[in-house]
């Protein structure tokens, strides 16, 4: 009797954007399965982390040219809650001017830092954040006086839509990562900070190019194997796979991140580049293992989205993914047959 065909189906979620300091910043917030969080950092500083408080299984490095505010006057709207600036993106040998909208109508699916007051907004000036820095913030200024300056990267990206998208808005993929484990002992903000690629990849950028900045995108997967037979598929949700497949939960996370790695090719990465022809452990055909007699999985299928340009609860664009080997997208859809060990790759 034939064992029926199954898929091990990966979905990226939508990210969040972050900057290399975040850690830093976060550092005090708890990773306990909360919505929100507001404390104080070493400095005093009042941090309000929505939405980023919950574990992050996977993340990817990405760099595009390196960008900030322009001198021309930032026109804001009362009206719309909307304002007209330019970033300068730090080309070579001449600076390139791009127009954007900073929207703060509700419309970005990503949640307006409480302290920011779009309706009581009266005016908005591009500010540097240390004296002799370049422009990379901005000042908002409320009706009865107070201000408030958020950095472009990464709170200012959420909100900032261009009005005319091109390559320079789009991301390298330098880096892919995952990290695991339970609420609060293991996360991607300790995990993309420590690693020492994230060191390496800025030096060789302040040393090679000067004009690249580097961010991680962190996400949330689900997954779910599809088993089909006739008439129809048997699903088995990823509660029950943690629990069958050797190796658990970083098993079934470490050949999410090995399949994206054997079609993006990061240069940065040396693990996962010759996968599936290079067999993990989880993969060696054992009893538990994904490809063994109880799980049977002979393709994998991940769906990688660069931004939130397909979120139902709100459509922003940060930009497109890709690499050496892929063209821009802003959805990566990726199969991988793992069946035999001479699966090809197709993205």
């Amino acid at each position: 009797m034939t064992s029926p065909k199954a898929r091990l189906d990966y979905f990226s979620g939508f990210p969040v954007l972050l900057n290399l300091d975040a850690p830093e910043m976060l550092k005090k917030a708890k990773l306990d399965g909360r919505t929100s969080d507001v404390f104080f950092d070493s400095r005093g500083r009042k941090v309000e982390v929505s939405g980023l408080t919950r574990d992050y299984n996977l993340y990817v490095l990405g760099s595009r040219t390196a960008s900030y505010f322009s001198h021309q006057p930032i026109e804001w709207s009362r009206t719309t809650l909307r304002a007209k600036g330019v970033l300068v993106f730090r080309t070579a040998p001449k600076e390139t001017p791009l127009p954007f909208t900073l929207v703060l109508d509700g419309t970005s699916p990503y949640k307006i830092p409480s302290n920011l007051r779009p309706q009581d907004v009266v005016s908005i000036e591009a500010v540097p954040p240390m004296p002799e820095a370049m422009l990379l913030g901005l000042k908002f200024v409320h009706s009865d006086g107070s201000c408030i300056n958020y950095f472009l990267t990464p709170d200012l990206l959420h909100f900032i839509r261009f009005d005319t998208p091109t390559e320079l808005t789009d991301f390298k993929v330098e880096y892919i990562g995952i990290a695991c484990g339970e609420n609060g002992s293991s996360d991607v903000f300790k995990r993309a900070t420590a690693h020492e690629k994230v060191v390496e990849i800025s030096g060789v950028f302040q040393r090679t190019y000067g004009n690249r900045d580097l961010f991680i995108f962190a996400y949330n997967p689900a997954f779910s194997l599809l088993h089909e037979v006739p008439g129809g598929v048997i699903l088995t949700t990823e509660e029950v796979l943690k629990m069958v497949v050797s190796g658990g939960e970083n098993s079934l996370f470490e050949a999410m991140e090995a399949s994206l790695i054997s079609v993006f090719q990061p240069h940065y990465n040396k693990e996962f580049k010759k996968f599936p022809e290079n067999r993990p452990n989880w993969l060696q055909g054992g009893f538990n293992d994904l490809d063994g007699v109880v799980l049977g999985v002979e393709k994998i299928c991940v769906t990688l989205a660069t931004d939130s340009s397909f979120n139902v609860e709100g459509t922003w664009s940060f930009g497109r993914f890709r690499s050496d080997q892929l063209r821009p997208r802003l959805l990566h859809y990726l199969e991988i047959p793992v069946g035999k060990p001479t699966g090809a790759r197709t993205g």
